[in-house]
C-alpha cells in the first residue's frame, strides 16, 4: 500500500491515464502524486509477495494472481455492466481490492455478492472457484476453448470430459447424436449441457434450424440445472476455472432456453408442419426408452467398440470378431425373409442386391446397431471382408440408430414432411461418421445354382453349375482394306466379315469361387447363390425362387 492505493489499482489508473483519470482524480494536483506513486510502484513491484486476503475481504482473495489481472477500478466510479458476467467479474475484483474506494463501498461490494449469489444460483464454495475463473486472461474467461480427453474410453467420461467433448471444436451434428446417443445412459447434466449448447443459441445460424431444434427437444425436456449444479459441487478432478466457465455457461444456457421457447412457439404458429418433427422426436424418445432394456446387451457392445476407436487400443478389439459375429448373426436372422422378397438389384439404376438389402438391415434398430459394432470391429483389426466395405457407406452416410436421438433423426427423414410454403424447404442436419470407413476387398465372385460346395480350413469353395446353350460362330471369314480402328501402338485393325455360320454347343456358367466359410449356411448342392468380393450375398432354393433363405451368411426365416 502507497498512500491508500495498492499495486493492482495504481497499475489500473496508469492505463487510464489521460482524460479519463483526470475526470476520476478531479485536480492536476492529485495526478501528479498518483503518476509519481506510479513511477516508484514500477521499481518495487517485482518485489511484491504473494497476495493475501485483507481484513474484511474473502478468503478467496488470496488466489494466486488474482490480484495481478486487470481491475475494474473503483467502486465510486464503477457502473453496473449490462453483462451479467461483466457484473460478476467486476465484482470479485473490487472485493478484493484494497483501493481506498473499494475498502470505503465494502458493504456495496458485499451486497453485489449477495445478489449475484442468487442471480447465478452460487454458494461460497462457487465464490472460491470464480476467483480462480477470474484470475485467467480476458480470453479464457470470454472465448475458452475446448479440449476433449485424448486417448480415453467414451465410458469412463465424466460429467466435465463429456462437457468438453460436446464442446469441442472437432464436434459437428452428426457427431454430437452420435456421442449423446453412445452415452445415453450415462449421459450426466453436465454433459446434456454441452450437448444443448450447440443446439439452443447455435443452431438461430443454421438452416437446420428446425430439424436441429426439434432433435434437441427431448434433452431440453430432460434438462435439469440443479443436477448440473449437484455435480460440479461433486466433482474434484477439474480446476475451478472449469466448474467455473461451466457455471457461466449454465446461466446463460437458461436465458437462451427462454428465448427459445418463443422461437419455437412461433415456427410452429408459422407453419404446423414444423410442429410435427418436434412430434416426431418426442415419439422416438418414448419408443427407444421403453425398449432400451432388451437392447442393452447390443448397446454395450457398440459402446465397447466406440470406446476401442476412442483409445486406439488394440486389446479393447482382441477377439471382438466373436462376439460381433455373434451379434450380427441374432440381429440379421431375427429380419423376415419376406423383408428381402423380390430383390434382386437393379442394374438400370447401377443399384446392387446388397445396397437393397442393407436398406432393410440398416431400417432396424438392433441390426444397425450389430452392423456398427461389427463395421467397428473389422476397421480397428486385422478382421474384415468385402461385407465392412457394405456397410461403411449406410453406417457413415445415415443418421441410424444408434440411440433416440440418431432414430428421431431417421424417422423425420423418412416422414416425408413438407411445408406449406411452396419456396421453402426442410433441411436436415448432415452425418459423416468416419469411424465406419473400411478398406477391405475381396475376392470370389459368381452367381448361379451351386453343383458343388466344400468348405476347406476358412474358404468355401463353391462351383456353379454349367448349362449348355446353342450358339452361333463363324467359320469361314475374310478381311477387307478397311480400317476399323487404330491401336495405342499403332496397329491396324482391319474389317472382318464372316462368309460361313455354324451352331455350336457351349457351356454357360460362371467360374468357380472361394469365398469366406462362416458364409456357408444355408449353401448346398441346388441352391442358387450370389458370391461377390469373397462372400455369399443372398442364398434362393432355386433361380425362380423370390424369398431368400440366406442373406449374408445368416438364414431368414
Amino acid at each position: 500500500m502507497v498512500h491508500g492505493w495498492s499495486i493492482a489499482a495504481i497499475r489500473k489508473s496508469a492505463r487510464e491515464a489521460g482524460p479519463r483519470v483526470a475526470s476520476r482524480l478531479q485536480s492536476h494536483a492529485r495526478m501528479k502524486q498518483v503518476l509519481s506513486i506510479v513511477l516508484v510502484l514500477g521499481a518495487v513491484a517485482a518485489l511484491a509477495g504473494p497476495a493475501h486476503a485483507a481484513a474484511g475481504q474473502p478468503a478467496w482473495c488470496n488466489t494466486p494472481g488474482l490480484n495481478a489481472r486487470d481491475q475494474p477500478g473503483s467502486f465510486e466510479y464503477w457502473k453496473k455492466p449490462d453483462d451479467t458476467i461483466d457484473w460478476f467479474y467486476d465484482i470479485i475484483g473490487m472485493s478484493c481490492s484494497d483501493d481506498h474506494s473499494n475498502v470505503e463501498h465494502a458493504a456495496d461490494i458485499a451486497k453485489n455478492r449477495a445478489e449475484l449469489t442468487k442471480v447465478l444460483d452460487l454458494t461460497d464454495a462457487d465464490w472460491a472457484d470464480a476467483a480462480v475463473w477470474a484470475s485467467q486472461e480476458t480470453i479464457m474467461r470470454t472465448s475458452p476453448s475446448f479440449y476433449a480427453p485424448e486417448k480415453k474410453a467414451w465410458s469412463k467420461y465424466d460429467g466435465i470430459d463429456q462437457y468438453y467433448w460436446l464442446r469441442a471444436s472437432h464436434s459437428t451434428y452428426d457427431d454430437l447424436d452420435y456421442f449423446a446417443d453412445a452415452l445415453d445412459g450415462k449421459l450426466t447434466a453436465i454433459g446434456r449441457l454441452g450437448y444443448l449448447e450447440n443446439c439452443v443459441p447455435k443452431a438461430y445460424m443454421d438452416s437446420d434450424v428446425a430439424a436441429r431444434w426439434a432433435l434437441c427437444a427431448p434433452d431440453i425436456a430432460l434438462f435439469d440445472p440443479n443436477k448440473v449444479k449437484a455435480e460440479l459441487h461433486a466433482d474434484t478432478t477439474h480446476t475451478g476455472y472449469e466448474r467455473t466457465v461451466i457455471r457461466v455457461q449454465l446461466f446463460r444456457m437458461r436465458q437462451a432456453l427462454a428465448e427459445q421457447a418463443k422461437a419455437v412457439k412461433a415456427l410452429i404458429a408459422k407453419d404446423e408442419a414444423y410442429g410435427k418433427l418436434f412430434e416426431i422426436a418426442a415419439s422416438a424418445r418414448k419408443d427407444w426408452d421403453a425398449k432400451v432394456v432388451a437392447r442393452q446387451p447390443l448397446l454395450d457392445l457398440v459402446l465397447a467398440m466406440d470406446d476401442g476407436v476412442a483409445t486406439g487400443s488394440r486389446k479393447a478389439f482382441a477377439g471382438c470378431d466373436d462376439t460381433a459375429w455373434a451379434a450380427w448373426q441374432k440381429a440379421i436372422g431375427a429380419l423376415p425373409a419376406k423383408r428381402f422378397e423380390h430383390m434382386r438389384g437393379d442394374p438400370d439404376r447401377l443399384i446392387s442386391f446388397s445396397q437393397q438389402a442393407l436398406g432393410v438391415v440398416m431400417s432396424d434398430p438392433d441390426s444397425y446397431l450389430a452392423s456398427a459394432a461389427l463395421a467397428m470391429c473389422h476397421a480397428n483389426s486385422d478382421m474384415g471382408d468385402y461385407l465392412d466395405n457394405e456397410l461403411g457407406d449406410p453406417l457413415q452416410y445415415s443418421p441410424g440408430y444408434r440411440g433416440p436421438r440418431s432414430s428421431a433423426h431417421t424417422a423425420m427423414l423418412s416422414a416425408g414432411i413438407v411445408l406449406d410454403d411452396k419456396d421453402a424447404r426442410l433441411v436436415f442436419p448432415g452425418v459423416n461418421r468416419e469411424r465406419f470407413i473400411s478398406r477391405h476387398s475381396g475376392e470370389g465372385s459368381g452367381r448361379g445354382p451351386i453343383a458343388s460346395a466344400k468348405v476347406d480350413g476358412k474358404k468355401l469353395h463353391l462351383v456353379f453349375k454349367k448349362k449348355k446353350e446353342k450358339q452361333e460362330d463363324c467359320a469361314k471369314s475374310h478381311r477387307t482394306n478397311r480400317v476399323t480402328y487404330i491401336r495405342n501402338d499403332g496397329g491396324l485393325v482391319y474389317e472382318e466379315i464372316c462368309d460361313k455360320t455354324v451352331m455350336v454347343d457351349i457351356e454357360v456358367g460362371d467360374d468357380p469361387a472361394d469365398v469366406d466359410a462362416r458364409y456357408a449356411t444355408a449353401i448346398k448342392p441346388g441352391v442358387t447363390a450370389w458370391a461377390n468380393g469373397g462372400i455369399v450375398e443372398v442364398v434362393w432354393t432355386s433361380p425362380a425362387a423370390s424369398t431368400p433363405i440366406a442373406v449374408f451368411g445368416v438364414a431368414v426365416k
